[in-house]
């Protein structure tokens, strides 16, 4: 601050930040005290303007890009979208497109309005207050001013129809009905000219072969699950627009896919709601979801209101029929050291060995309820081997799990806690194919069961009732076959 009052021109500061706060005299990598040195820099010589303060983070250098995502972020607290959306178009090209790689693999896909939501949430249960939760829980509702959620227009040789999108407000003049929404404003659609706008459910294609900072995610829509969608045709279009629901699949090779839903034809100024359920995949994740305007539709606007699914998933999570891609063993979080295709042993579809302590590989939400897994497991000198439901990361789950010494028990671990809800005596044989199954019920009931025998069964908190599946391998090798998810339905 003394600086600053001397000296106007921020790069004759910078260059006393350089001499006496520099990496060579704080070593390592990217050095706090450096890094803190610019974002202060910046703030001070940024004139409280977002773009200004960004420039002079940015080009003073040194590691870019946590300093100016900090300035970013402060400049944003401070000033609001009004200080951001002064200058340039800062938000379009991001379009609020997030990823959150951790553990809980089917967080990682997300966007900036759906994680307002959630830290607003956050802080209102601690406060003993009820959730927000627009449009009925939708997971994309575009309730946010300037919001897209990762919304983007496709850009090929066949679908060049949706020339923008833009969140904006439909039918201003009902009180009623002032909800915010995606207009998909639309030109030139014709027979083999649709037009496309989809967001990411899983690693986009530019994103999946990132060097560096890697993406680690699991598919946030599984076969299995219904998709739907409200929209508006606007009053004003001249004919009515031919829309409809699809998907992207990584297909052979990790090439996309197209797979439609049904089409409904929306006459000016109507509405409709479209239902699809995502068909079997064979295995490949579902990378992208969106809504196709097609057909002879020609020009106008489409409002998207909503779009979101629910119910567990019907899914096989193994290899494809046909080979090729790395896409569906991507979809799994690998938390072991090794996880790997057994190519020894037929019949089965990953090898987990864990060198020291336990190993996990997780896919799926931590919002999945009310479903059953099953696969096919064999130990080979390994402390334990598992199938894992609710988990929410590494250190929260229920698993079903086989040991040495002749046991087979249902565990809930939560944080440094694990607790044995049942056990059953199973023998323990070396490389021996073991069926088995857990079932994960909404009110906490969980039941398990090893080669169709006598079931073991336990509760956890309803709160607990939910999450990913996984495999478990203890200090040592283990085989598994394809994991099977179904939905369960009490007494079904």
């Amino acid at each position: 601050r003394e600086w600053r009052a001397q000296e106007d021109d921020w790069q004759t500061t910078f260059r006393k930040v350089e001499k006496k706060y520099g990496y060579d005299t704080y070593g390592g990598n990217c050095h706090m005290v450096p890094n803190h040195a610019v974002i202060v820099l910046a703030l001070l010589y940024g004139d409280d303007d977002f773009q200004k303060s960004l420039m002079v983070a940015n080009t003073a250098g040194w590691d870019t890009d946590c300093n100016s995502g900090n300035v970013g972020c402060l400049m944003g607290i401070k000033n609001g979208l009004a200080g951001i959306d002064k200058g340039p178009d800062w938000r379009g090209p991001v379009a609020d497109r997030m990823f959150l790689p951790t553990a809980d693999g089917g967080r990682c896909i997300t966007d900036a309005a759906r994680e307002t939501y959630e830290i607003v949430n956050v802080g209102r249960g601690l406060a003993g207050q009820a959730p927000v939760l627009p449009k009925e829980g939708a997971r994309f509702h575009f309730a946010l001013p300037g919001s897209v959620q990762g919304f983007r227009c496709e850009d090929s040789v066949e679908s060049r129809g949706v020339v923008a999108v833009a969140n904006e407000e439909f039918f201003p003049a009902h009180a009623n009905d002032r909800d915010r929404c995606l207009a998909l404003h639309y030109r030139g659609v014709a027979p083999g000219r649709a037009g496309r706008v989809g967001t990411a459910t899983f690693i986009p294609p530019d994103a999946f072969k990132m060097t560096g900072y890697g993406v680690v995610a699991s598919p946030t829509l599984y076969p299995g699950q219904i998709v739907y969608a409200r929209l508006l045709a606007g009053g004003s279009n001249r004919q009515a627009a031919t829309v409809g629901l699809y998907v992207r699949v990584y297909g052979a090779n990790d090439e996309l896919e197209l797979v439609r839903g049904p089409a409904r034809m929306l006459a000016p100024g109507a509405e409709a709601t479209l239902d699809f359920r995502v068909p079997d995949t064979d295995g490949r994740p579902v990378c992208e979801v969106g809504v196709e305007i097609g057909g002879e539709s020609g020009a106008g606007t489409v409002y998207l209101d909503r779009l979101s699914w629910d119910g567990a998933p019907d899914v096989t999570l193994g290899r494809p029929r046909e080979a090729g891609g790395s896409a569906w063993r991507r979809a799994w979080v690998n938390a072991a050291d090794h996880f790997q295709e057994p190519w020894d042993v037929p019949g089965l579809v990953y090898r987990v060995t864990q060198d020291e302590g336990t190993g996990l590989v997780l896919q799926g939400e931590s919002e999945w309820r009310d479903y059953t897994v099953s696969t096919r497991m064999r130990p080979h000198m390994a402390d334990a081997i598992g199938v894992v439901v609710n988990a929410r990361g590494l250190f929260r789950y229920v698993a079903l799990v086989l040991t040495p010494d002749n046991k087979a028990r249902l565990v809930a671990r939560h944080d440094a806690e694990e607790i044995v809800l049942a056990e059953q005596p199973v023998a323990w044989e070396l490389d021996r194919v073991y069926e088995v199954s857990i079932t994960s019920g909404r009110d906490g009931t969980v039941t398990a069961q090893v080669d169709g025998g006598g079931g073991l069964s336990g509760t956890v908190a309803p709160d607990r009732a939910r999450g990913a599946v996984g495999l478990l391998a203890r200090v040592g090798r283990c085989e598994f076959g394809a994991v099977r998810v179904t939905p369960y339905t009490e007494g079904g």
